[in-house]
């Protein structure tokens, strides 16, 4: 018989005690262990609480062999708990080690079907444990979510929420960009930069902030020659060379390492239009300081 989400955490907490993990027994009477649990989100929330900010926590929790009844949870249909659950996964997935342990219990395809499923701050938190599991560029993690389909998600969810909605999305896909290069790749093929340029160029007539979306650009072309020939054909030089007189100091730098990857510096181009450009507002900004 499949088991309640209850149950789950009935057995996690159950196994918890019988390991005798550190500070379970502080921790218990807080949650007045004696009284029946009327909220499953605080049990939920008590496996986040425990393992944020120390190693040994986290590392207890794996071996329990937690993981699992955690995946079996961001599978219920029951949003809360699965909410709840992706939090409790990044939490865990903070070190290599338990990154990978994430990833073999099949965390990273139960949590990409969450971020459309999920609404508001609830998808955030799977989103969010996406995040640490790919943190730093972690291979592994990275060609997990590859393997689960998350960069159509992602730019989708770009292209259609507010900026101030999108963030993670976005520190999710610079964790791709900057990483080997079949995850770049896959970036491209999905059609990252197309969509980046979208939103470069929407913004940037509207005077809205468009960092996010050259940085990305920017770690796509940082030493990459295969991809300058795509830049090319999607516009993005005299796009980028458009935005420098309006540009922020944060994104005169993309503006300035994306031209100086993707330009031959040689051309006359170069030399009579971006350059003295990039002189002049080189010195406005640092004119400010």
């Amino acid at each position: 018989m499949e088991r309640t989400p209850r149950q789950v955490v009935t057995e996690i907490k159950a196994e918890l005690r019988r390991r005798k993990i550190a500070r379970w027994a502080m921790i218990a009477r807080k949650m007045k262990k004696e009284e029946p649990m009327t909220d499953l989100s605080i049990d939920l929330s008590w496996i986040t609480e425990f393992c944020w900010g120390n190693r040994e926590y986290r590392q207890e929790c794996v071996e329990a062999n937690i993981l699992p009844s955690l995946i079996l949870l961001l599978k219920s249909k029951k949003n809360k708990e699965a909410a709840n659950s992706a939090s409790a996964i990044s939490a865990i997935a903070v070190e290599n080690e338990h990154k990978q342990a994430c990833i073999d219990a099949g965390a990273v395809p139960a949590l990409v079907p969450l971020i459309g499923s999920l609404k508001g701050k609830e998808s955030q938190y799977a989103l969010s444990a996406l995040l640490c599991i790919s943190r730093d560029s972690y291979s592994p993690g990275n060609l997990a979510c590859v393997q689960a389909g998350l960069i159509p998600i992602l730019l989708k969810r770009i292209s259609t929420l507010g900026d101030r909605k999108h963030q993670t999305d976005i520190d999710l896909l610079k964790n791709l960009a900057i990483g080997d290069y079949e995850f770049v790749d896959a970036c491209v093929s999905a059609g990252t930069i197309s969509t980046m340029v979208r939103m470069i160029s929407s913004r940037a007539s509207s005077g809205l902030n468009i960092y996010n979306y050259l940085c990305v650009l920017q770690y796509i072309t940082a030493g990459r020659e295969w991809c300058r020939e795509e830049l090319v054909r999607e516009g993005v030089i005299p796009l980028v060379v458009s935005l420098i007189e309006s540009s922020d100091e944060d994104s005169f730098v993309h503006i300035h390492d994306i031209l100086v990857s993707m330009c031959d510096q040689s051309t006359p181009f170069w030399k009579s239009s971006v350059w003295p450009m990039l002189q002049k507002r080189n010195r406005f900004l640092m004119g400010r300081f």
